[in-house]
Parts: structure tokens; C-alpha cells; sequence
């Protein structure tokens, strides 16, 4: 237990990133990791409400962008 290491803080960050994006992308959400964009569809406005999605937006620096 003793020589064993705990993650790097920006590795635990990273994976976090990971699970939010991953979540999101089950529910039908298109996330662009390059240009960290999250797309919407125009019609569903309601898809906004996910809290995953706020998290990515303040956390993480992701913007948001809409699709007709």
C-alpha cells in the first residue's frame, strides 16, 4: 500500500473530462474534443439542462454551439 501512487491531479482531471464526455455522448450529445465544442440540435433545446454539460462548460473551458 505505502509504494503505491496516487494519480496526478490533472490526470484525475482528465479523467473526470473523460466520464462527463462519455455520459453525455450516450444521451445523443456530439462533442468535439479538438476544438472542445458541444453541439446541439436546434429543435432540442431541452438537452442544455444536463449538468454534465454545465460542468464541461465551467470546468473545463467547452463551449457550445447549435445545429440546425
Amino acid at each position: 500500500m505505502k509504494n503505491e501512487k496516487l494519480p496526478k491531479k490533472r490526470e484525475r482531471k482528465n479523467n473526470t473530462m473523460q466520464c462527463v464526455i462519455y455520459r453525455l455522448r450516450k444521451k445523443g450529445i456530439r462533442i468535439d474534443m479538438r476544438n472542445r465544442t458541444i453541439f446541439f440540435n436546434f429543435e432540442n433545446p431541452d438537452s442544455i439542462d444536463f449538468r454534465g454539460v454545465e460542468r464541461l462548460c465551467s470546468e473545463f473551458g467547452f463551449g457550445l454551439q447549435y445545429e440546425f
